[in-house]
């Protein structure tokens, strides 16, 4: 349970930042640019877990969202 409130609360924070980003450059922000950094950012752990052998604890914590 731990992992998911982990990756929720980086979703919270990745959020905000995407919204403080659009601010910073004064555009709305939209739900598709939000998507695609968490699919990169996802990708990106993924690559990281698979590297270190960790793939099975990459999925458990990001079951929710895959």
């Amino acid at each position: 349970m731990p992992d998911r409130v982990d990756v929720l609360n980086y979703l919270i924070t990745l959020g905000k930042l995407c919204i403080w980003e659009c601010r910073k450059i004064k555009r709305l922000p939209n739900f598709r640019m939000f998507q695609k950094r968490v699919g990169i950012k996802r990708e990106t752990e993924r690559f990281i877990a698979y590297k270190n052998k960790r793939l099975p604890e990459f999925c458990k914590r990001w079951v929710l969202f895959l």
